[in-house]
C-alpha cells in the first residue's frame, strides 16, 4: 500500500500508470476518469513509466511480442479498474489478467 492511500483510501490507484490497448468495455475516456478520480494515470503510449496495460483482448501479434518479454507488463481486463473502483480498493490484478497471456504473468 502506498503511503498516500493510508491517509486518502479513495486514492488506491496511486502510483498505477496503464497503456489502453484498443477497444475497451468501459471506454477509454471512463477508464481514465476512473483512474484520474483514484489517482491512477493513463499513457498514451507504451512507455517505461507503465505498470498495467488494459485490453479486452490482444492480437496474436502482441500476444507473441508479450510472451517473449522477460519481465512482462501485466495485461488486464479493464473490469479490473471497475471492480476496484467498486470495492474502494485495489483488487488483485492476477484475477483480471487475459486468458491468452495468463500463463505468462502468475
Amino acid at each position: 500500500m502506498h503511503i498516500g492511500t493510508k491517509l486518502r483510501p479513495d486514492l488506491f490507484f496511486t502510483g498505477i500508470i496503464v497503456l489502453i490497448n484498443g477497444y475497451t468495455n468501459p471506454d477509454g475516456t471512463t477508464l481514465l476518469r476512473l483512474l484520474q478520480k483514484h489517482n491512477g494515470d493513463v499513457e498514451k503510449y507504451e512507455t517505461t513509466r507503465g505498470t498495467y496495460i488494459i485490453a479486452q483482448q490482444l492480437s496474436t501479434a502482441k500476444v507473441n511480442i508479450y510472451k517473449k518479454q522477460r519481465k512482462p507488463i501485466p495485461v488486464v481486463k479493464p473490469d479490473w479498474i471497475v471492480e476496484s473502483v467498486k470495492a474502494r480498493r485495489l483488487l488483485d490484478y492476477r484475477e483480471y489478467l487475459i486468458d491468452d497471456v495468463k500463463e505468462n504473468s502468475s
